[in-house]
């Protein structure tokens, strides 16, 4: 799992860590409260929403692995991001779906600055 040790050419300051459960969930919401102004998301609607810690809690307790499939973004520290993936399967395939959120509006011009 990346970690933001060298070689993994990560932007000063910005870090990769495990999904650690309750611990988590309230950062997570807070991510995405940071995206509802940015993003311009409704909050109102059932497709996108704003979960909240709770419902974020449940959708992670849903997850084949959670620990193995969420990882959270962190800056200095502070969690500032994070992505889930979730799998599916469908006859004799099977697929993910990732889902992405920040909350730091930085990370994107930071992060393109960094060679791919």
């Amino acid at each position: 799992m990346l970690d933001g040790t060298a070689g993994q050419d990560l932007p000063v300051g910005f870090g990769f860590r495990p999904y650690r459960g309750d611990e988590d969930h309230g950062a997570m919401a807070a991510v995405r409260l940071g995206c509802v102004e940015r993003d311009r998301v409704d909050v109102h609607s059932v497709v996108e929403g704003l979960p909240t810690a709770a419902e974020i809690a449940e959708a992670s307790a849903k997850l084949e692995e959670p620990s193995k499939n969420q990882i959270l973004v962190v800056l200095d520290g502070s969690v500032v991001g994070y992505s889930t993936i979730r799998w599916w399967q469908e006859r004799e395939i099977r697929g993910y779906t990732c889902i992405a959120a920040t909350s730091c509006p930085s990370i994107a011009t930071r992060a393109s600055a960094q060679p791919c």
